[in-house]
């Protein structure tokens, strides 16, 4: 590469860097006009810390992470991301579908430790499959997270759900929270990688009988016999589940949620670009005609032509 095509490149480079950095900027300012406060994210699974697109915005969110695996949970409180948040705080413990106790198996790479036992057969097919190998076992105490947020006296917004073929036992100890929840981002495997796993159907019935539908894949994890470049056989991914806008008003509307509650719901659809829902959003408010200041309704226009 010539001198002058080296330079061009690093111009554009940091240009592109530029640009990237402005655009989430304002993405934070946007998704702090529309909340009016603070969204509380309840990860359960936080080995890997936050999802990227919460990370922004860190600074409007109080955390509470879930993490039995104490290899983990030390790191994410001693981690420098931690001081970001307006609140951060982590649960060193296991949930489940009961307040009981539940046998864990602390795996090789501790981010896919799991209640089930790993399907051999299934991961020895594709590479670095010693990940797998459990190096122990524990019964580990455990409660429901509607326990959990009892004792914290902290409602939930959002749930992040990743803890490895568990999700649908979590969720089945989480009826009191899911009646509060805005929406989830959950792992979810089409294929069992664990013995006995729950897969991606289970969990969209659980919670479409509970007025939580499922919205898209927002990461799809292919798996290759040879190696891991996103191509390969479809294993697993990640799938937004949110409550529909004719929900969320009609809960508002009998005093469930609170126009608060629908503040941070419309937070949540811009931070996962869900434009057309936050725009029923405001429809079917804008019937009411009293729910929103001309502020706040002339800050959302702006956000929306953008």
């Amino acid at each position: 590469m010539s001198p002058i095509a080296d330079m061009f490149k690093r111009i554009m480079k940091q240009a592109c860097r530029r640009r990237v950095e402005k655009e989430e900027v304002r993405r934070v300012a946007e998704i702090k006009q529309l909340c009016g406060g603070y969204i509380t994210l309840l990860d359960i699974g936080s080995a890997g810390g936050i999802e990227p697109r919460w990370r922004s915005c860190r600074s409007q969110v109080r955390y509470i992470g879930v993490e039995p695996d104490s290899r983990s949970s030390a790191a994410l409180l001693e981690s420098s991301e931690a001081k970001l948040f307006a609140e951060y705080r982590i649960v060193p413990m296991a949930v489940w579908d009961k307040n009981d106790s539940v046998t864990l198996n602390f795996c090789r790479k501790p981010m896919v430790s799991s209640h089930f036992m790993p399907r051999r057969d299934f991961v020895s097919r594709y590479p670095l499959s010693d990940r797998f190998d459990v190096l122990s076992s524990a019964s580990m105490s455990c409660q429901t997270i509607d326990k959990v947020l009892s004792t914290n006296s902290s409602p939930c917004d959002f749930i992040k759900l990743d803890i490895q073929g568990g999700e649908l036992a979590v969720l089945q100890g989480a009826e009191s929270t899911l009646k509060q929840c805005l929406g989830l981002e959950i792992e979810i495997e089409f294929l069992r990688i664990y013995e006995d796993q729950p897969l991606y159907g289970d969990i969209c019935a659980f919670l479409q009988a509970r007025g939580i539908e499922f919205i898209d894949f927002v990461n799809l994890n292919r798996w290759e016999r040879t190696a891991y470049r996103g191509f390969g056989q479809c294993v697993f991914g990640d799938a937004l589940f949110l409550r529909t806008p004719e929900g969320v008003i009609a809960a508002f509307e009998e005093g469930i949620f609170s126009i608060d509650d629908v503040k941070r719901y419309l937070a949540v659809l811009r931070i996962y670009s869900r434009l057309d829902l936050l725009k029923q959003t405001l429809n079917l408010l804008s019937v009411r005609g009293d729910c929103l200041d001309d502020d706040y309704l002339r800050d959302i226009g702006v956000i929306i032509g953008r």
